[in-house]
């Protein structure tokens, strides 16, 4: 996956699109950052998991 294939506002990070930075606005600075399940998030996002599992906080 790339970054193209994102959207508007988003990046692909390790196979999950996440917000970028700059219009990640308000949120509580977790956003890209590995996580488990939503409440590891909470003000930026949901836990969204790749093909292999892995988590990443998706943003606001």
């Amino acid at each position: 996956m790339s970054d193209g294939e994102c959207g508007f506002g988003l990046r692909c990070n390790d196979g999950v699109c996440v917000k970028k930075s700059e219009f990640d606005f308000g949120s509580s600075g977790k956003t890209g950052n590995p996580c488990n399940i939503d409440a590891d998030c909470i003000g930026s996002g949901k836990c969204v998991k790749n093909n292999f599992g892995k988590g990443y906080c998706s943003g606001n």
